[in-house]
């Protein structure tokens, strides 16, 4: 019983977020990984960071064409 519980209660949080929460989530955090590697270069200024609806926007644009052939 007391082994089921640890188990079972991080596997039922995992499964509570969604798919899309994982997508923005790995997207956000490379974002920052790459806004740090900026500061750390010294570039100024650091490129502007998209956000994650505009680029889920121009990916669905850019796999539109495709699906409709």
């Amino acid at each position: 019983m007391w082994v089921r519980v640890p188990i079972s209660l991080p596997l039922a949080l995992l499964g509570a977020c969604s798919a899309e929460q994982w997508q923005r989530t790995g997207y956000l955090s490379l974002q920052e990984r790459e806004q740090q590697q900026c500061l750390e270069r010294g570039i100024d200024p650091c490129p502007e960071r998209q956000r994650y609806e505009d680029y889920q926007r121009l990916r669905k644009q850019a796999d539109e064409p495709s699906r409709q052939q």
